[in-house]
């Protein structure tokens, strides 16, 4: 009888932001190319990126990309715990995949050690499944007020999981802070660490071995590898840290001759990186604009998903992107909302549940579709397939897939309003009896809006969309490329690349050593 194959490896970094996320699915893909089957896991993530697993749970975003390197679907156990900040003093708190409450940083970690059993259960369900699992950590494990914190060391000791700690050369100082984490650790925890890798070098690798020569010797672990910056390679990005990675690929494309495309990053942005498959197109240049006059010259105005969208339209009326998004209009640009930037784009936000503020309290938005928006407790999640309508943006019939993740529902408002407004008609097909919307265009085609997240990867919506830009700038048609084979092209570079620049075969003894 065939046997299983069984093993476990977990990625800790000396930070955030060192490429504990890339990397771990670099591994995966790495085991991928190499016909091992491997799942992944986080015990805790911070984030506000997410994506929704066919099982319609929740789950970080950066789980949902390590699944798909992988080559498996995403599913709630890779992410049990979730945290999504809505301001600097509190976090929505995801267990599970489904919304639990609002919880401040003391009353969560008074809340912690109820979530271990569920977290231990979720990898044991995932252990049971796929028998390899690769695990991501969370932060620093040396963060010394947070030892019994089961987002790093907690996990791996109750596992039994061997380590891997990366840090970050780029940032400068990279002897020091894996030095200096792996001296915070306690004894039994250090006696879990196998090795260290080296993110983001850049420059002469001979320069650095007597570096690595003198580390390796205080610690007695080795360097299991001195990974090269990544250069316009696509993985999805976790957080706002990351944000710059969805434009990296365009950064090289600057010129009036092509569409220039302005995503407003507000406080509590998120799911920017639906629009990394516009960073590929040839003709569109893609850049971040966190000033109103930042937006001039734009063809096209993203206003992208929030995770309070009352306090991210409050920031950007305080800071008058309201006169500068006018000017833009009255100019002939296209203005665009994506979930939390489409309820801006309505009348007004009310909260009459207290879901982002005091109860009850309201906020008149842009005016630019004729909707209104009510947040509720009860989070929307939603795989969803939709059909264009007929408008001044797309041809009828076109279908669209995506995913929504929201916590309002929008619906028209009244005929007064609307006249006062101009006309808006649904941007899809709309299914159901009632008037709830999954967006809405004005009728010229210079403002919609959507709830729906990833419909610009798909390559009929996004090409339906830029045909329209290119006739207008008089630019010639270019040739379409499918962005799921791009992903998946880029996925197989990404694996090469870790294959190449590690110590690829050291790292699967390390991660079949530990028998599950």
């Amino acid at each position: 009888m065939h046997r299983k194959q069984t093993g476990c490896l977990m990625f800790q970094g000396t930070g955030s932001d060192v490429g504990k996320s890339v990397i771990t699915a670099a591994f995966l893909r790495a085991l991928k190319l190499d016909g091992i089957s491997a799942a992944p896991f986080k015990a805790q993530n911070m984030a506000l990126n997410s994506a929704v697993t066919p099982s319609l749970h929740e789950i970080g975003r950066a789980q949902a990309f390590q699944a798909e390197a992988a080559g498996l679907p995403p599913q709630v156990e890779m992410n049990p715990i979730l945290l999504k900040p809505t301001g600097d003093q509190s976090s929505q708190l995801v267990v599970m995949g489904k919304p639990v409450g609002l919880y401040t940083a003391r009353e969560y970690y008074a809340e912690k050690k109820k979530l271990l059993p569920r977290v231990i259960a979720a990898y044991e369900k995932l252990k049971e499944a796929y028998g390899v699992i690769v695990i991501e950590g969370a932060g620093s494990p040396a963060e010394i007020n947070l030892k019994d914190d089961f987002s790093n060391m907690g996990i791996a000791g109750a596992i039994k999981a061997p380590v891997v700690i990366v840090g970050d050369i780029d940032r400068g100082g990279v002897f020091a802070w894996m030095k200096g984490t792996f001296d915070l650790l306690e004894k039994a925890e250090k006696e879990l660490v196998k090795g260290f890798l080296i993110n983001k070098f850049r420059g002469d690798v001979s320069l650095l071995m007597p570096g690595i020569e003198m580390f390796t010797n205080m610690v007695n672990r080795p360097i299991l590898g001195i990974l090269p910056y990544l250069k316009q390679m696509y993985a999805d990005a976790e957080d706002s840290m990351n944000i710059s990675s969805i434009v990296s690929s365009s950064f090289a494309r600057h010129s009036e001759e092509l569409i220039s495309i302005k995503i407003v990053q507000f406080p509590r942005i998120s799911n920017f990186t639906d629009f990394a498959p516009l960073t590929f197109e040839e003709d569109v240049h893609v850049s971040l604009a966190t000033r109103p006059e930042e937006l001039q010259g734009a063809d096209v105005v993203i206003l992208p998903g929030s995770k309070n969208s009352i306090a991210d339209c409050r920031f950007l009326l305080d800071n008058r992107f309201q006169e500068a998004i006018a000017e833009h209009i009255n100019r002939g640009g296209v203005l665009i909302g994506v979930c939390g930037g489409f309820q801006m784009l309505g009348v007004a936000i009310h909260d009459p549940e207290g879901v982002e503020t005091s109860a009850g309290e309201t906020i008149r938005a842009f005016g630019y579709l004729a909707m209104e928006t009510s947040l509720i407790q009860e989070k929307q999640l939603k795989l969803t397939t939709l059909t264009t309508a007929e408008t001044e943006v797309f041809s009828a019939g076109i279908k669209v897939s995506g995913y929504e993740i929201h916590m309002g529902k929008s619906r028209r408002v009244t005929a007064s309003h609307e006249a006062e407004k101009g006309l808006s008609i649904p941007l899809f097909q709309e299914e159901g009896a009632d008037d709830t919307l999954s967006a809405l265009v004005s009728e010229d085609g210079k403002v919609f809006g959507t709830y729906l997240h990833d419909c610009f990867a798909d390559d009929n919506f996004r090409n339906g969309f830029l045909s329209k830009l290119r006739k207008e700038k008089g630019l010639h048609r270019q040739k379409g490329y499918s962005f799921r084979e791009r992903k998946e092209k880029e996925l197989n570079r990404l694996g090469v690349w870790f294959k190449e620049n590690s110590a690829y075969e050291q790292l699967k003894e390390i991660l079949f050593s530990q028998m599950l």
